[in-house]
C-alpha cells in the first residue's frame, strides 16, 4: 500500500515487475537528475553533472546555466556529441547516452542550481557543492590522530586520550526566554555548563 501511495505499485507480480522496470528506466528519460551533491577536493577537483540524452539529439548543441548561491552565474554551450560518454541504454528501442557536464571548477561551497537547455527539452537542478570534510578544529588536525580509532597518537603531549564531543540540535534547545526553539544565547548558556564538564 505505501509502494502504490509512492506511484509504485506492487500488489502482484507483474505490477512489481512492471514498478521496478519504470524505476530504473525513467532516470535515463530524464536530462538531469533531480539533485546532484559533489564532496569536492582530491577526490573530485571539478564539479560536473550527468545530462541523459536520447542518442538521436546527442549532436545538438547544449546550453547550460549555473546561478550560485552567492549570486555568481555562470554559463556556457557544448556541443553534445563533445561531452564524455559515461554509461549508453536502450529503453523500448530507443538509445541514450548519458554524458559528463563539467562546471567551473571555481565554484564555491553551497546550494546552486543548474540550467540544461537543448533543442528538445529543458531542466533545472540542484547543484549541492560540500568541502572535503567539516570543519575541524587545529588541535584535531589528521596528522596528530589515528584513523583507526580517533585516538591521538601515544608520546604525544596530549597523552592518548579520546576525543569527544557533544551533539547538539539548536532547536532542541529550552530556556526562559526563548520562543520554545532555541537560540543563539540558549547555546552559550550551554556551551558554557558543557565547559563546566571538560
Amino acid at each position: 500500500a505505501i509502494l502504490a501511495a509512492l506511484g509504485h505499485p506492487a500488489s502482484t507480480d507483474q505490477e512489481v515487475t512492471n514498478s521496478l522496470t519504470r524505476i530504473e528506466d525513467d532516470p535515463w528519460r530524464r536530462l538531469l537528475d533531480p539533485v546532484t551533491a559533489l564532496r569536492v577536493g582530491n577526490l573530485c577537483p571539478a564539479p560536473a553533472v550527468n545530462v541523459t540524452l536520447p542518442e538521436r539529439d546527442a549532436s545538438g548543441v547544449l546550453t547550460w546555466f549555473l546561478e550560485c548561491e552567492d549570486g555568481h552565474i555562470f554559463d556556457g554551450s557544448v556541443l553534445a556529441s563533445e561531452l564524455p560518454v559515461i554509461e549508453r541504454r536502450t529503453i523500448d528501442g530507443d538509445a541514450y547516452l548519458r554524458l559528463r557536464l563539467a562546471l567551473p571548477p571555481d565554484v564555491a561551497y553551497g546550494y546552486h542550481r543548474v540550467r540544461v537547455d537543448t533543442k528538445a527539452q529543458n531542466a533545472v537542478s540542484a547543484l549541492i557543492i560540500a568541502p572535503p570534510t567539516a570543519y575541524r578544529p587545529d588541535w584535531m588536525s589528521p596528522n596528530r590522530m589515528s584513523p583507526d580509532d580517533g585516538k591521538f597518537p601515544a608520546g604525544d603531549d596530549d597523552g592518548g586520550r579520546r576525543v569527544w564531543g557533544v551533539a547538539c540540535q539548536l532547536y532542541a534547545l529550552r530556556g526562559r526566554d526563548d520562543w520554545g526553539i532555541g537560540d543563539f544565547g540558549d547555546l552559550g548558556i550551554f556551551c558554557a555548563e558543557v565547559a563546566k564538564r571538560g
